[in-house]
């Protein structure tokens, strides 16, 4: 069996999905959807994402007990590109409390890059701290929670109701559905795939 893991933006790997040229995509879940894209995809939530401001060991702000959106404008902002779930509710964050978006910006597509780019300069993001508990657990990434927030998002896993049956699809679904349960959030469409080669994706995990 091949299994390739791919990272991307929400939008690309959602349409891959419906392309059918990866099995399974664990990302933002999208708040609406087409009525193709509903009939079509099946839902496994995982959990809220909360958004905190995130720095590396040592940075000069990473004693603070919080921080507020108009302190970041001043900052090395490190972002993904306009385009993805997570930005879009980034940039509404600065636009709904009146804050300039950071001049000093670096976008990153790959999330991997983002977190070695903090690690070894004074950047700083804003991210859900769930995706990076094992760099906040071992210190070499600190959370600052953020004064201001919006709307949680929702995370979870996405894959086609009508996906052929493959053994390797089938037990990581199941692992969300137990992970779901671990987070007390209903799971939506579980149903059992229908066997072939898996490809999975992780989206933008902002």
């Amino acid at each position: 069996m091949d299994v390739r893991v791919i990272e991307g933006l929400d939008p690309v790997l959602r349409s891959m999905l419906l392309d059918h040229e990866i099995d399974l995509c664990i990302s933002t879940l999208p708040r609406a959807g087409t009525e193709a894209e509903t009939a079509a995809i099946a839902v496994v939530p995982l959990f809220q994402a909360r958004m905190v401001a995130v720095v590396r060991r040592g940075h000069r702000l990473a004693g603070l007990s919080d921080i507020s959106v108009g302190a970041l404008s001043e900052e090395l902002f490190i972002t993904p590109p306009s385009g993805s779930a997570f930005r879009t509710a980034i940039d509404a964050l600065f636009t709904v409390y009146g804050v300039p978006f950071p001049p000093n910006l670096v976008q990153v597509e790959v999330f991997g890059v983002i977190k070695e780019i903090l690690k070894r300069s004074n950047g700083i993001t804003l991210v859900s701290d769930q995706i990076v508990m094992s760099d906040l657990t071992d210190g070499s990434l600190v959370r600052i929670p953020l004064r201001e927030q919006m709307a949680p998002r929702l995370f979870g896993g996405q894959y086609l109701k009508n996906s052929p049956h493959n053994p390797f699809l089938a037990d990581c679904i199941e692992i969300l559905r137990r992970t779901a349960d671990v987070c007390k959030i209903p799971t939506s469409d579980c149903g059992n795939p229908k066997t072939g080669d898996a490809k999975a994706s992780t989206g933008d995990p902002y």
